[in-house]
């Protein structure tokens, strides 16, 4: 009597568990497929749209930039932005401590003001955004710092990627990170650097030939073994204009306010090459032409 009852209950359960397995296994399957194969484009819309909104901003930037084959140190600087592209800078880590960097547009002839910490903060440079001075110990110039154009260079890199066939995008979901929940985007590009040889004309530098190709100046520099820097190029020579950005890059958009926050990226050998964080960020706050004024008084320049 007893072995009719366990038949007959496991005849029942047995379609209701073959249903349960049909069920689950579909749902496993689409979200690792949507997860490789995912589409960065509809967050990047959204992304934009949210930069769009903002005039000015208070942040606190903490940044690390490869140089060579060495890591430099990891910076905490505190940053003013303003629309259209005025920026202050201020480090105040133990890197670098008390240096300061201004630029506002259309004063000063678009020049960067700006001096060391420690002792040599009394002597202060004004320098073009890409002089020698200026990029000293920096992958990009202060026009180029911040929120919007560090996420306009990921985006570029993403779309030349998508152009070219050559990029695969993970959405590796929510983690959270000192109370933000950050959209967490990983995008890999070919594990070779290639690209194209450009031969260098006439009084050409690598800033040059990197507005040409709509590619990054350091991303060129750090490509081709015994270029030192930007000027360091001659008639006639054969530089690397790498198609892609880097091999893998890893970026932080932040959910409540779809701004991207954070970012890793990795060199062709699988080294952390740059490291940007934006946090405690204070939007719309009402910046004044005397944050980006040297003579204000709690500079100083």
């Amino acid at each position: 009597m007893k072995k009719t009852t366990y038949f007959k209950q496991a005849v029942i359960l047995f379609p209701a568990i073959l249903l349960l397995a049909l069920c689950i296994s579909p749902l496993n399957a689409s979200t690792d497929n949507s997860s490789e194969s995912y589409d960065p484009r509809p967050l990047v819309e959204i992304s934009k749209q949210a930069l769009n909104q903002i005039s000015d901003y208070t942040a606190t930037f903490i940044k690390q930039e490869r140089f060579g084959k060495k890591m430099g140190k990891l910076e905490t600087i505190e940053f003013k932005f303003r629309k259209p592209n005025d920026v202050y800078m201020k480090w105040i880590g133990d890197a670098n401590k008390n240096q300061e960097a201004l630029f506002r547009k259309g004063h000063n002839e678009d020049r960067v003001k700006a001096h060391k910490g420690g002792l040599l903060n009394i002597i202060n440079i004004n320098s073009q955004p890409e002089g020698k001075l200026a990029m000293d110990g920096q992958h990009h110039r202060i026009v180029d710092a911040g929120i919007g154009p560090t996420s306009a260079l990921v985006y570029r890199g993403m779309d030349k990627g998508l152009e070219r066939n050559e990029a695969t995008f993970i959405n590796h979901g929510i983690v959270k990170e000192d109370g933000r929940e950050l959209i967490k985007v990983e995008a890999l590009y070919p594990e070779k650097c290639e690209g194209v040889t450009h031969t260098v004309a006439k009084d050409e530098t690598l800033w040059d030939i990197a507005n040409k190709y709509n590619q990054d100046m350091y991303v060129i520099l750090s490509n081709n073994k015994g270029v030192s820097g930007p000027t360091d190029v001659k008639e006639g020579q054969q530089i690397l204009v790498p198609y892609h950005y880097c091999r893998r890059a890893i970026t932080y958009t932040e959910k409540n306010s779809n701004l991207l926050v954070k970012l890793e990226i990795y060199d062709w050998d699988n080294n952390l090459y740059e490291f940007y964080e934006f946090k405690d960020i204070k939007m719309n706050v009402g910046l004044t032409d005397k944050d980006f004024d040297p003579e204000n008084p709690e500079y100083k320049f």
